[in-house]
C-alpha cells in the first residue's frame, strides 16, 4: 500500500493546465474557401452570379480536429452602397440547408442549390453569400460573415468553354460580340455593355456545371473543345441535353470531335457524326475566307494565301445527319443543327489554328456562323463608336432576349391574355385590341426583322432578363388569377358586414315578431330563432364565397412544356394552399429535376422567418417552412423536369400526330403558321397514349377549336398559348389538357380536398433560323482617348 502512489503517481505535479491549448491541435477548427457558384473557373475573382436565376454552388469545408457532423446554412442578398460607399444589406427570405459529414483533414466539396437575389437598383451588382456551420457537439461551430460576389447585368449571361487549354481562346474574350465597343472618353462603370462573361471550368477537377438544367438558365452558350464528355456526370450530361431543346446553343470545335463526343450522349444530335480524322485541302478555307471576308477587310488576302501554303491540316469526317445543313460560303466546313429550341454548330477544323488566327472578319464569323447571331454595323457619331445590329432600328444596351435564346414558356413565354365572349365580333375586336397593346407588355420591344433571330420573350423580371425565376410572367399572371378565383377567397367590406348584421336583426326580432303574432302563435317565435340563424350563417358564407370548407384545401394549375421529338417534360405548378387552421407546410420532390418557392417571397418574406431549401435529405430539394396563416390562402410556385415516356411529334411530313408519350390527352387541338403567313387549326379531341391521328387544317381562328366545356380555371391558359399569337411562320404547336399529369411532388400535411388539371404545350416545329449574313463593316481604327492626347503633350518637349 506504501508503495501505490510512487506506481501510479498522484498527477499533482505533472497535471497541464486545462487552459492552455494542445501544441499539437491546428489554430483554426475549420479551413474553408470562398463560396464557388456555378458554372466558375479557376479564380476566385471571376466569380459571378445572374440575379434571379437559380444556380448550384459548392462550399469548400475542412475540419482541422476531429471529425464533425452537423448542418451547413447558406444565406444570400444584395448591397446597395450610396455615394460615400456606404452599403445597405437586404437579406433574401430563402435558407439553402444540407447535411454535412466532415471526416478530419479531408477537404469536401458541398454542393448546394440556391435562388440568386435580384437587386435593388438597375446600377447595383453587389451581392453577398454567408454560411453557418452547426455541428452535434458545439451547436454553431463556423460563421463566415457576408462574402461579397458580383452580379450579371440583365443582358450579360455565361459563356462556358470546355477545353484543356484555355489559353487557346482566352482571346474571345475581347470580341467585340462578348464586349461591344465602348467610348474611350467615357468612365468604366456597372453600365458599361457586355453581352457575355466566359467561363473556363477546371478540366483536372468536378467540372463546376449544373446538374440540373433548372440551373442552366444563365448560360447562353457553350464551347466544347477538347474535354471529353466522360468527365460529366450522368446528372450533368442529363441537364445538358435539356438545357440544348430548351434553347441552349453548342458549338463543337470538331478537331477533337473523335474522341470527345463520338459515343457519348449527345452523339446522336450532333449534326456530323464523329467517325475519323483526314487531311483537308486548303482551297476550301481560301474559298470560305473569302465568301466571310467583311467589306475593306485588308487581311483577308494574307489569310487566303497562309491556308493555300498548307494542304495538310487535320479535319473530321463522318456522315452529316438528314437533319443538318451545311452553312453558306463554308464548303461543308461548318454544319448547324437544329435540337428543339436550341441549336448545334460544329467544324470540321480546329478554331485555334491559323485559319482565322489574325483574321479582321474573325469577330464577325464567330458572331454571324458560329454563334447564329444577327449581323451587325459598326457607326461614329459625335466621335463615339458604336455596335448596332443592322436590323435594329437603334443601338445601345442589347437585349437580353438576343443574347440568351434559352427559354421556358412558363417564365417567358409571349401570350394573349385575354377573355374571350365567343362570338365572332367580339374575337375580332380583342384581337386588333392585343395587336395594338399587346407588344407593350414586352419588355424588350425588338424590330420584326430582328425579332426572326430569336425565340419571343415576355421579361417579366428586368433585373434577371430572360429565363429568369419569376412569378410575374404572362402565364403566371393568368394561372394565379385562376387560383384566387377557383379558392373562393374574398374580404367583405365592412359595408357588406354591417348590411348582414342588419338584415340579421330586422329578420331575427321584428319581422320573426310580427310573422307570428300574425298567426297567432307568438311563442313559435323562439323556435324559428335557431332556424334564422342557421340560415343567416349559409347566406354570409356563400355571399363572402367562404365556400372550401373549414379544413385543407389544394387547388393546382399546372402547364406542361415539351420541345420537338424530346421524351421529357418541364412541368410548372402554380399551387393555392388554403387552412382553417395555421398550419407549417412542407413541399419534397422525389426528383433532383425540382425547385419551389412561395409566391412573391420577394416582396411578402421577412429575414427573420425564411423558407428553407433543403437539400440531402431524400431524392430531391425539400421546401419547408411555408407559414399558411389561418383561413388564409397561399399560393406556392414549383417547376419539375420529368419523363413523358416518349415523344410527341409529327409525321408523314407533317400529316398525321403521333403520341409516343404515357400521356392521356384530351380537348387536343394543333395550331401552325404556314409559310406564307395563313394561321390554321386542326382539332383532335382525345388523344390516348401511343395513338396516332391524321391532321385536317382549316383556315378558321384557333379558338374556334377549343371545346367549350373546359374547366373554367384552365380555360384562359389554353386560350393564350393556342391562340396563335407571334408565331413564326413554319411553327407549330399541339394544345391539350393532360387527365393524369406526372409527379413527384408531395405535400405534406396533405388536403382533404384536392384539384388538379394541367394543361400540355408541344412545341411541334419552331420556325427555321434565318440564314447567317455577314457584318454590314469592321469596326474604324482606334482613335486616341483625352488621357492618351493628355500623356503625348506631356511627354512631349517644349518649344
Amino acid at each position: 500500500m506504501l508503495a501505490l502512489p510512487w506506481i501510479i503517481g498522484c498527477e499533482g505535479c505533472g497535471q497541464q493546465d486545462p487552459a492552455q491549448p494542445d501544441e499539437n491541435l491546428p489554430v483554426n477548427q475549420f479551413t474553408s474557401r470562398p463560396i464557388a457558384p456555378f458554372p466558375s473557373g479557376t479564380s476566385v475573382s471571376e466569380y459571378r452570379v445572374k440575379p434571379g436565376h437559380w444556380l448550384t454552388a459548392s462550399k469548400p469545408l475542412q475540419a482541422n480536429r476531429e471529425d464533425q457532423r452537423g448542418t451547413l446554412e447558406i444565406y444570400s442578398g444584395s448591397t446597395v452602397r450610396n455615394e460615400v460607399g456606404e452599403g445597405q444589406r437586404f437579406a433574401q427570405p430563402i435558407v439553402a440547408e444540407r447535411p454535412v459529414v466532415l471526416p478530419k483533414g479531408q477537404m469536401k466539396r458541398l454542393d448546394f442549390r440556391l435562388l440568386a437575389p435580384l437587386p435593388e437598383r438597375i446600377d447595383s451588382r453587389e451581392g453577398f453569400f454567408r454560411h453557418r456551420l452547426s455541428t452535434r457537439q458545439q451547436g454553431l461551430a463556423d460563421d463566415s460573415g457576408d462574402r461579397k460576389i458580383l452580379m450579371l447585368r440583365p443582358e450579360q449571361y455565361f459563356f462556358v468553354v470546355l477545353t484543356t487549354r484555355p489559353e487557346r481562346f482566352v482571346s474571345l474574350q475581347v470580341a467585340d460580340w462578348v464586349k461591344p465597343p465602348r467610348d474611350p472618353d467615357q468612365f468604366l462603370s456597372s453600365a458599361s455593355p457586355t453581352n457575355y462573361r466566359l467561363v473556363f471550368p477546371d478540366p483536372d477537377d468536378l467540372l463546376s456545371l449544373p446538374e440540373t438544367m433548372l440551373d442552366w438558365s444563365s448560360t447562353a452558350y457553350l464551347l466544347w473543345d477538347d474535354v471529353e464528355m466522360d468527365r460529366l456526370t450522368p446528372a450533368q450530361q442529363q441537364a445538358l441535353l435539356d438545357w440544348l431543346n430548351w434553347g441552349g446553343r453548342i458549338l463543337v470545335n470538331g478537331r477533337y470531335a473523335d474522341k470527345t463526343l463520338a459515343n457519348s450522349a449527345l452523339a446522336e444530335w450532333l449534326p456530323m457524326s464523329a467517325d475519323k480524322l483526314i487531311e483537308l485541302e486548303g482551297e476550301p478555307f481560301a474559298e470560305m475566307l473569302e465568301s466571310w471576308s467583311v467589306a475593306k477587310d485588308a487581311t483577308t488576302a494574307n489569310q487566303m494565301a497562309v491556308v493555300r501554303q498548307s494542304n495538310s491540316r487535320v479535319g473530321l469526317d463522318g456522315r452529316p445527319h438528314g437533319l443538318s445543313v451545311e452553312l453558306p460560303g463554308t464548303n461543308g466546313l461548318v454544319l448547324s443543327r437544329r435540337v428543339g429550341l436550341g441549336n448545334i454548330v460544329m467544324t470540321r477544323f480546329d478554331l485555334t489554328t491559323d485559319v482565322l488566327k489574325n483574321w479582321g472578319s474573325r469577330d464577325s464569323f464567330f458572331n454571324n456562323v458560329l454563334l447564329r447571331r444577327p449581323p451587325r454595323r459598326y457607326s461614329e457619331q459625335d466621335g463615339s463608336t458604336t455596335l448596332q445590329f443592322v436590323d435594329s432600328p437603334s443601338g445601345g444596351t442589347v437585349s437580353p432576349a438576343i443574347n440568351s435564346p434559352f427559354r421556358l414558356f412558363a417564365r417567358d413565354g409571349a401570350v394573349r391574355y385575354q377573355v374571350v365572349t365567343g362570338t365572332d365580333a367580339d374575337e375580332e375586336s380583342n384581337v386588333d385590341q392585343d395587336e395594338q397593346d399587346g407588344e407593350g407588355v414586352l419588355a424588350s420591344a425588338l424590330s420584326d426583322k430582328l425579332a426572326g433571330w430569336t425565340a419571343p420573350a415576355n421579361i417579366a423580371e428586368p433585373m434577371g432578363g430572360v429565363g429568369a425565376w419569376t412569378d410575374r410572367s404572362q402565364v403566371a399572371a393568368m394561372s394565379l388569377d385562376s387560383l384566387v378565383e377557383e379558392s373562393g377567397i374574398s374580404i367583405p367590406p365592412a359595408s357588406f358586414v354591417a348590411r348582414s348584421l342588419a338584415w340579421y336583426l330586422v329578420i331575427l326580432v321584428p319581422l320573426n315578431y310580427l310573422l307570428f303574432r300574425l298567426l297567432r302563435r307568438l311563442e313559435y317565435a323562439w323556435v324559428a330563432v335557431p332556424v334564422i340563424a342557421i340560415g343567416g350563417a349559409i347566406w354570409v358564407a356563400r355571399a363572402a364565397r367562404l365556400d372550401i370548407g373549414f379544413a385543407r384545401l389544394q387547388n393546382e394549375i399546372c402547364l406542361m412544356e415539351m420541345q420537338p421529338g424530346y421524351d421529357r417534360v418541364h412541368l410548372s405548378s402554380y399551387i393555392a394552399l388554403y387552412s382553417s387552421l395555421g398550419t407549417e407546410y412542407e413541399l419534397a420532390f422525389d426528383t433532383p429535376d425540382a425547385v419551389a418557392l412561395p409566391v412573391g417571397i420577394w416582396s411578402d418574406g421577412l429575414e427573420e422567418d425564411p423558407v428553407q431549401l433543403r437539400f440531402g435529405y431524400g431524392e430531391g430539394p425539400v421546401l419547408s417552412g411555408v407559414q399558411v396563416a389561418s383561413n388564409q390562402t397561399r399560393l406556392v410556385h414549383a417547376e419539375q423536369l420529368l419523363s413523358a415516356g416518349g415523344a410527341i411529334l409529327l409525321k408523314d411530313d407533317g400529316a398525321a400526330l403521333e403520341n409516343q408519350s404515357q400521356l392521356e390527352l384530351v380537348d387536343a387541338f394543333v395550331v401552325r403558321r404556314t409559310d406564307e403567313g395563313t394561321l390554321q387549326v386542326a382539332t383532335l379531341g382525345d388523344l390516348p397514349a401511343g395513338s396516332t391521328k391524321t391532321l385536317r387544317y382549316t383556315d378558321q381562328r384557333p379558338l374556334s377549336a377549343i371545346a367549350e366545356d373546359l374547366p373554367a380555371s384552365v380555360k384562359p391558359l389554353i386560350n393564350a398559348i393556342g391562340s396563335g399569337h407571334r408565331f413564326g411562320p413554319g411553327e407549330t404547336r399541339l394544345v391539350a389538357r393532360v387527365l393524369e399529369a406526372p409527379n413527384k411532388m408531395r405535400i405534406e400535411p396533405a388536403a382533404s380536398q384536392a384539384s388538379r388539371e394541367a394543361v400540355l404545350l408541344v412545341h411541334l416545329q419552331h420556325p427555321p433560323l434565318p440564314p447567317p449574313r455577314k457584318d454590314r463593316n469592321l469596326a474604324p481604327p482606334p482613335r486616341e482617348s483625352v488621357e492618351d492626347v493628355m500623356l503625348e503633350e506631356e511627354l512631349s518637349p517644349p518649344l
